[in-house]
């Protein structure tokens, strides 16, 4: 069942020969050959390129209890293994739904709000539900009961809960996450009184997301974004502390799960080629790992958001087929409206995202996106003629045009942490910008002469692009406003006077439309939950996207106007050609069902 592999197992080397007059070259020859395999083979495994322990599973069996078009995402199971519940926005807003594993029937419990009700799980003993929602104009996390009765707000943030064993607390993540592959801001852990609402925070390293709680209390493992972009898991105790890695590598390592035994910690991970289902022995108190990954292969090339039931032999998980495509629609800035028939750029099986484009070269350059390889690609603007600006193991991402058309910034993990990089449009001359500092999204100011790359947490920082990065004197963008913790910025005015980004407080993990002035030094605050936004040519309007819609935001009157709606679909990213005649985006398309299964060792 494993399929597309990048490790194997060499069990035996047979060597054998009909001369019975093999030389001494010959022999030592043959022996240099073996001595190279040895010594090849030990590297490999000292890497962890060849290591895998596949568990011997029987009695194995699954199967769909969903079958609605469109996602069917973060299901739970009932602690009696008869019901489970998860979330669907296939009829409007995202709903939680009730339905029994041996029927089809699925009833809403939330079908009142407009809100999108998400992430639901059971309690320890099946009376009480807790979930994230939107409602009350917030990102907050609530608690019912089991069939959708006495709803209540635990916290005003909170995404991914997980019930303490007792049922007495619930811990959950500041920071909210769409995929694993996504790139994530600076989050924590926080836990919450079931009956009195006080919270206390659990510190941990800084990135913390989908925690889960050990069964005996212990310990609480997440999995969170390094500075190399690496996704790993780790534990922390339950009362705060010093966390230990699970995992360590360059895989997308996450989605970890106890055993009711608290012997082992389940896992999903893309170590084998495709994302499946691994686990690792360890210490429940100490969160020590006794043992290295062991897989445990469900038949399924990419499975996410598992539960596993309290008797530990049955796991719910939801099974998805995504693509991520470049699109392209005709825009009319005077009238604020696009072209009724979009048109799909790229037809790939990989994900596209992040496009960029230049009206001088027509050229259009995007990333590769969720593989453990990722890539720089450039076209012609209708998608022909495509050919790879980078092809390495390291992690190219965000590609950016300059103004000429002539050079393509970036950025890649090729050193120990994300750092700033140029190509040639035609891939000659690649060289370095940024040193020490970690380096993301670049953005080039109208003119060329400058190049701004960004960090997850904090400021972006201007660069020459024509010095190397040993010649460099990095200005970093000052920040006027305590209650301003970090600006993301995505895009420059032609008249070079602002810059249109993101921001976001202390208080919240949202990310709001913002603006900041060279001339005023000074940053403007939209409060609009939305990311990447774009100038258009008057330097006074913009577009953004709020993950199922593109906005049009005009930033004196603060008009708001929806131009496009790609629902159930999300955008990932979106660019505007500089005569404001076309919109491109990349458009994710998922198709997701509730899978249950279950085994034996």
């Amino acid at each position: 069942l494993e399929t597309n592999s990048p490790s194997a197992s060499f069990n035996s080397y047979t060597f054998s020969y009909t001369n019975k007059r093999f030389g001494v070259a010959k022999i030592s020859t043959l022996f240099a050959i073996v001595l190279l395999i040895v010594i090849s083979g030990w590297f490999l495994y000292s890497k962890g390129i060849f290591t895998r322990q596949t568990i011997e599973v029987k009695n194995f069996s699954s199967r769909q209890l969903t079958s609605e078009i469109g996602e069917e995402l973060y299901p739970s199971l009932s602690p009696d293994g008869k019901t489970f519940i998860f979330s669907s926005g296939n009829r409007g807003s995202r709903d939680i739904y009730f339905q029994r594993v041996d029927g089809a029937k699925i009833v809403n419990l939330t079908e009142s709000q407009t809100s999108d009700d998400i992430q639901a799980v059971y309690s320890p003993n099946g009376e009480k539900i807790a979930f994230h929602s939107n409602r009350d104009s917030g990102d907050g996390l609530y608690v019912m009961g089991a069939t959708g009765e006495s709803i209540r707000r635990l916290s005003d943030l909170g995404f991914n809960p997980a019930w303490s064993p007792d049922g007495k607390e619930i811990v959950y993540s500041t920071l909210v996450f769409e995929s694993p592959t996504a790139l994530g801001d600076a989050g924590d852990l926080r836990a919450v009184n079931i009956e009195n609402g006080v919270e206390r925070s659990i510190k941990t390293d800084g990135n913390a997301l989908q925690p889960n709680w050990s069964p005996n209390g212990h310990r609480i493992a997440y999995w969170g974004n390094d500075n190399a972009g690496n996704r790993n898991i780790s534990t922390v105790s339950a009362v705060g502390g010093d966390s230990v890695k699970v995992t360590d590598d360059s895989f997308i390592d996450w989605n970890p799960v106890w055993s009711p035994d608290g012997k082992y910690l389940y896992f999903l991970s893309d170590r084998s080629g495709s994302m499946n289902l691994w686990r690792v022995s360890i210490d429940e108190k100490t969160g020590r790992t006794l043992s290295k990954p062991e897989a445990i292969t469900i038949p399924s090339n990419n499975i996410g958001f598992l539960r596993l039931s309290p008797n530990g032999k049955t796991f719910i998980y939801n099974q998805s087929t995504i693509s991520t495509n470049i699109h392209k629609v005709d825009f009319d800035a005077g009238n604020e409206t696009v072209g009724e028939n979009p048109i799909q750029i790229t037809k790939r099986s990989k994900n596209q995202s992040n496009p960029h484009v230049s009206d001088v070269s027509q050229k259009i350059v995007f990333g590769s996106t969720g593989d453990n390889q990722e890539d720089i690609f450039i076209a012609d603007l209708d998608g022909s003629n495509l050919r790879n600006l980078t092809n390495d193991a390291n992690k190219d991402r965000a590609p950016r045009l300059s103004p000429d058309g002539k050079r393509v910034a970036f950025f890649t993990n090729s050193s120990d942490i994300f750092q700033g990089w140029i190509v040639n449009a035609d891939g000659s001359n690649l060289r370095r910008i940024t040193d020490k500092k970690v380096a993301e999204m670049p953005v080039w100011s109208p003119d060329g002469k400058r190049l701004l790359f960004n960090v997850s947490n904090g400021f972006p920082t201007l660069y020459d692009p024509d010095k190397d990065w040993s010649e460099q004197t990095p200005q970093e963008l000052p920040h006027d406003s305590s209650s301003i913790k970090a600006f993301f910025a995505s895009s420059w005015s032609s008249d070079g006077n602002k810059l249109a980004g993101f921001t976001f407080d202390e208080d919240k993990s949202d990310d709001f439309i913002s603006i900041y002035d060279f001339t005023a030094n000074k940053y403007e605050e939209f409060r609009l939950p939305g990311s990447l936004p774009v100038w258009l040519a008057d330097n006074q309007r913009l577009i953004y996207s709020d993950s199922v819609r593109i906005n049009l935001l005009d930033t004196k009157t603060r008009r708001i106007k929806e131009i496009l709606s790609v629902a159930p679909d999300r955008l990932q990213s979106i660019w505007l050609t500089n005569d404001n005649r076309s919109i491109y985006y990349s458009l994710r398309k998922q198709e997701s069902d509730i899978w249950i299964a279950s085994f034996e060792e």
